[in-house]
């Protein structure tokens, strides 16, 4: 039986790596999806490979995490037309790498308002859907640098152990409306954000830390999340599952 039959589940930065991952395994097991994210031309292409394996099982939305306007027309699109959100999937990210003394303050402010402050809003709007059918799933996306040195990734990792914490404290808050939530922390990935920030010699610093000898996959942390957006899930709320390879071992 499927997982996630007749589920209504959004996915920010659904447009490519992860988010496109995430939303092809949600379509699988049964859920509508609601894929979102501000590159349109990746958006349809996501959309493209889901339907051209389950059809009529995504709808795409442009929606700008760090635009709380984008956010509050794409939430009221979504009540319009789904009239419920069963499973919220925050994954919308940037990564920069770079020496303290060296990174320029657009660039925080720019991680910090879709890797943080994007969670916080898209969080905010579509939440209010879950409190009104009193049940819901948010599972952040998180990763192991919240928690590990990682040299140049002072923004990235600080953003990350926001959202760690901030998992805690709307499981706390959101408890009496019958909602979990909970984090994904992945290790190192064979994709987009990984294979641009870093060099041959970093991949294999990283690949070396794995206990499994090799960098995970998108299909490593999508299984996980939808556990996590099952009813499987039930009982856990608060946890940030770390998805590594024993990276952090």
């Amino acid at each position: 039986m499927k997982k996630l039959m007749d589920k209504v589940a959004v996915v920010t930065g659904a447009g490519g790596g992860l988010g496109r991952e995430i939303s092809l395994h949600f379509a699988r097991e049964g859920a509508k999806v609601i894929a979102t994210d501000i590159n349109k031309t990746e958006l349809r292409k996501t959309v493209n490979i889901i339907e051209a394996e389950v059809t009529n099982s995504v709808h795409a939305i442009e929606m700008d995490v760090s635009d709380p306007s984008s956010i509050s027309h794409t939430a009221d699109y979504v009540k319009e037309t789904f009239t419920k959100v069963d499973i919220l999937v925050n994954n919308a990210g940037f990564l920069k790498y770079n020496h303290i003394f060296d990174y320029e303050l657009d660039d925080w402010d720019k991680l910090m308002n879709v890797n943080l402050r994007g969670y916080f809003l898209v969080t905010q709007a579509f939440t209010k859907m879950m409190v009104e059918n009193n049940q819901g799933k948010i599972i952040n996306i998180s990763s192991v640098a919240a928690t590990n040195g990682l040299p140049g990734g002072t923004a990235y990792a600080a953003s990350k152990g926001g959202i760690n914490s901030m998992t805690k404290v709307l499981a706390t808050d959101l408890a009496p409306y019958n909602i979990n939530v909970n984090a994904i922390a992945p290790g190192p990935i064979d994709g987009d954000f990984l294979n641009v920030n870093a060099n041959e010699e970093s991949l294999k610093k990283r690949i070396d830390k794995t206990l499994f000898k090799r960098l995970g996959t998108y299909s490593d942390v999508a299984r996980p999340v939808v556990f996590l957006a099952s009813s499987d899930s039930d009982w856990i709320t608060g946890t940030v599952l770390v998805t590594d390879g024993g990276f952090t071992v």
